[in-house]
């Protein structure tokens, strides 16, 4: 009821916006002038009632006064703890703060059998490729991950619910993909060994490489054939987990593409 003491107290938080102090002297600038116009609200409401409405005036400005003894130090306090508030609040929000590095990377919440698996680095790294790979498409689940090849000749593997996929990373962190086939498109992955290609007489002529072998339609034009790509890997232990890995994914697509899926509604109406 005191429209000089409010654009004033509003003048007063609008000149102190700046930094956590401005806040802080806003606050108590805006209790001291509560504390002072509940003091003289009786006297300053009164006389000008009086000044300017007479005698009826008076009596109006008398009860606006005794309001504003009460209301005016409730308000000075209320804008000290709201600017104690904001202070803080510009304090915690300072450019100064550098927010922790994370220890590890996001764990697989979602295992291959769709419980939440113990946490492990490789499993991990590899949800980071493939959500990298494909443009952060969360649909794609993550199903298994494994280094084929250590060393110059870089190669992993990466399964997920709908692709298999053989790419390499370089220096830089860069993704190169060598083979990727969906599931649909995939027969079956099998390990395989053979022989080293290298010349008679050389350390490594007696040498078995190990592969794994990706049986997978190809589209071509106008008719469809078959592929069957070699992967090499580090050792046969690797092939064998990689094919296991590959033939489970595949089963578990198929098994989700032969399924039917009822609404609730529908359930519940048979």
């Amino acid at each position: 009821m005191d429209e000089h003491h409010e654009e004033t107290r509003q003048r007063i938080r609008k000149i102190h916006t700046g930094n956590s102090s401005d806040h802080i002297v806003a606050g108590l600038k805006g209790f001291g002038f509560g504390l002072l116009g509940g003091a003289t609200s009786i006297f300053k409401q009164t006389y000008e009632g009086a000044c300017t409405e007479g005698f009826q005036g008076l009596i109006s400005g008398f009860g606006k006064g005794l309001v504003g003894t009460v209301t005016k130090p409730m308000v000075g306090v209320l804008d000290l703890a709201s600017e104690t508030a904001s202070a803080v609040r510009d304090s915690s929000r300072s450019s100064t703060r550098v927010a922790p590095g994370r220890f590890r990377a996001p764990r697989c919440v979602t295992g291959p059998g769709g419980l939440l698996p113990p946490y492990s680095t490789q499993q991990s790294q590899g949800q980071e490729f493939l959500y990298s790979i494909n443009k952060q498409n969360y649909s794609e689940l993550f199903m298994a991950y494994d280094c084929l090849r250590i060393g110059p000749e870089d190669l992993r593997i990466l399964v997920s619910s709908d692709t298999v996929r053989v790419f390499s990373v370089s220096a830089s962190g860069t993704c190169t993909i060598v083979v990727e086939t969906h599931l649909s498109d995939l027969y079956h992955c099998q390990p395989t060994s053979r022989p080293s290609d290298e010349p008679q007489g050389s350390n490594t002529s007696n040498e078995v490489l190990h592969y794994i072998e990706l049986t997978m339609r190809v589209d071509s034009v106008g008719f469809e054939s078959i592929r069957r790509p070699l992967v090499r890997c580090d050792s046969e232990a690797i092939a064998k987990w990689v094919s296991q890995q590959v033939n489970y994914a595949k089963g578990m697509f198929e098994e989700r593409r032969y399924t039917l899926i009822s609404d609730a509604d529908n359930i519940l109406e048979d």
